[in-house]
């Protein structure tokens, strides 16, 4: 199975490649012998109505998530007690 033909599990939140939808993957469907088709249902929320659209897995992205805890991290916290 090729880099491209990777699913995406349930419950992961992903970007839309078009218009950068931020959107949860709730179905998968996968087609042929070597995974050739795949293909996601996701849901969001646009304008207050929620839609839940199909999408081929080359027009979603999942989000990484680049955020950082609050306050010191260990190796901070370790530096202050030494001085």
């Amino acid at each position: 199975m090729n880099e491209l033909n990777k699913i995406i599990p349930n419950g992961t939140i992903v970007l839309t490649k078009n218009g950068d939808l931020k959107a949860i993957v709730t179905g998968i469907c996968i087609r042929g012998l070597n995974n050739e088709s795949i293909e996601y249902q996701i849901a969001y929320t646009l304008n207050g109505e929620r839609k839940k659209p199909w999408v081929y897995s080359f027009e979603i992205k999942v989000k990484v998530d680049n955020s950082k805890p609050v306050g010191f991290t260990a190796n901070n916290q370790k530096n202050i007690l030494n001085l």
